[in-house]
């Protein structure tokens, strides 16, 4: 669960300066573009573009686990932020760019890689962007809006249906047929309440759209 919802005024900018820490420090002088969730942000993004570049290069194995280790960072980043006092406008929009980035490219590979139902892939998709939409029409008519935290829960659900369809064509290759329909199984089962959650979440948005009032 991501601990980047930040309010609009900084973590370091709350602290008077002669009692910040190194990080809030590093932080101001930079503008917060230099904190240590950043950090982890930008790697996360790295290591999921090299993931992606190892598979297309049939390292398959190798591709898949940079890109569960880029999900862990993600999953740490906002903790970091929390726990070094760095929490910021910057490190929200950029942990949520993480997540639609992360998402779009797991997505895509594990359809054109390993078997994933387009089906599933469209669907993804598809209520991913009617969210995205929500967010930034309310953002260029009444200011920023803050997911809501279903949306989050989605996202988990995202990647666990991935990673079981990706799996279940990993173990079907290497001959585990059984384990790999279980998989498949669970696969469909995180994908169904991923949707849910990702409607009950786009819900909330188009209702806080329709009923926001203009920024000043």
């Amino acid at each position: 669960m991501s601990l980047h919802r930040s309010s609009e005024t900084p973590d370091w900018e709350k602290v008077a300066p002669e009692d910040r820490n190194i990080w809030q420090k590093i932080a101001a002088e930079t503008n917060g573009a230099l904190t240590p969730g950043n950090v982890l942000t930008i790697g996360s993004l790295a290591l999921t573009a090299w993931g992606v570049v190892d598979i297309y290069r049939g390292k398959k194995g190798r591709g898949v686990t940079k890109i569960v280790l880029s999900r862990s960072l993600d999953l740490v980043d906002g903790l970091v932020a929390e726990h070094t006092g760095t929490k910021s406008q910057l490190g929200k929009y950029l942990d949520a760019g993480n997540d639609m980035i992360n998402k779009a490219a797991a997505v895509a590979v594990a359809s054109d890689q390993f078997n994933m139902p387009p089906a599933v892939c469209a669907t993804m998709y598809g209520i991913n962007l009617i969210e995205s939409g929500a967010i930034l029409s309310h953002k260029s008519k009444w200011g920023a809006l803050q997911p809501p935290r279903t949306g989050k829960y989605a996202t988990f659900g995202e990647f666990t249906s991935v990673g079981a369809y990706v799996l279940s064509d990993i173990l079907k290759d290497k001959n585990h047929a059984k384990e790999a329909r279980t998989l498949r199984k669970l696969a469909h089962v995180a994908f169904g309440a991923s949707i849910a959650l990702r409607t009950i979440a786009a819900s909330k948005l188009i209702t806080e759209v329709n009923h926001s009032e203009p920024k000043n």
